[in-house]
């Protein structure tokens, strides 16, 4: 367990069930003590007692073992704040937990979406120059929700046009800003926008951003975000996205 945990193999550990020994002649053949309940209850104390002194360990816990290689800046970087996947912070287990069963069990419980949903639905799809592949949110945005594109170099925007294959885009256009920023994304620009064509399935909108402060140089900016300022009552679908003469 000590070497799984520090190779960073402990989730291997607890979806693989550990092999059972013959126990013929074991200690508790003939007792009423459960061996499993046992054995994962030392596994979680043991766990837990070289989780707590690795963390107390500052020479250990803030280097890094692993050899992680760079990759070729993308073209545009992607991102959203609409996380299908639970908050781990809001995922609180009692310790009481003594069982893999039952701790597989919590995590099925919880509201996250499949392996085939996020292979089929992840944001990647909705700027993969394939029109009919779809980024789906899963959850309904909120208020603050928004996801965006971050350019290379910096870019105009003067228009977005947002496409859709299953769901409606007809009312997004009401229920949205748009915003512009520098590289880091520490100062956003509120920009204006006008309708200029929507259908079930397509919203094309007019993009006015003034530049203000650090955001921008000669008009060019290298965010763009849309925004949500008004809660959704059903997740979002989106296929393709158009930045002025940049069709993703």
């Amino acid at each position: 367990m000590f070497f799984s945990i520090w190779t960073n193999q402990y989730p291997y550990q607890l979806s693989n069930y550990l092999i059972p020994l013959d126990q013929s002649f074991g200690w508790s053949t003939q007792s009423s003590v459960d061996p499993w309940a046992v054995l994962y209850r030392n596994m979680l104390e043991g766990a837990g007692r070289l989780y707590d002194a690795l963390s107390a360990n500052a020479e250990v816990s803030e280097k890094d073992y692993f050899v992680r290689t760079e990759e070729l800046p993308a073209m545009k970087e992607r991102y959203t704040s609409i996380d299908p996947y639970p908050n781990p912070k809001e995922v609180v287990f009692k310790k009481d937990i003594t069982k893999i069963d039952e701790l597989n069990q919590k995590f099925y419980d919880l509201n996250y979406p499949s392996v085939a949903f996020i292979q089929a639905g992840a944001f990647i799809h909705a700027v993969d120059d394939n029109p009919d592949t779809c980024w789906n949110s899963y959850h309904a945005p909120k208020v603050g929700d928004h996801f965006g594109l971050q350019f290379v170099t910096p870019t105009a925007v003067k228009s977005i046009v947002l496409h859709s294959l299953k769901v409606s885009l007809k009312d997004m256009s009401s229920k949205i800003s748009v915003h512009v920023s520098d590289r880091a994304g520490s100062e956003w620009t509120l920009c204006r926008h006008s309708l200029k064509s929507t259908s079930d399935h397509k919203v094309q909108l007019d993009v006015n951003c003034r530049p203000t402060g650090s955001t921008s140089s000669n008009g060019l900016f290298h965010q763009v975000k849309v925004q949500f300022d008004a809660e959704l009552e059903k997740a979002i679908e989106v296929c393709g996205i158009e930045v002025g003469d940049m069709v993703l």
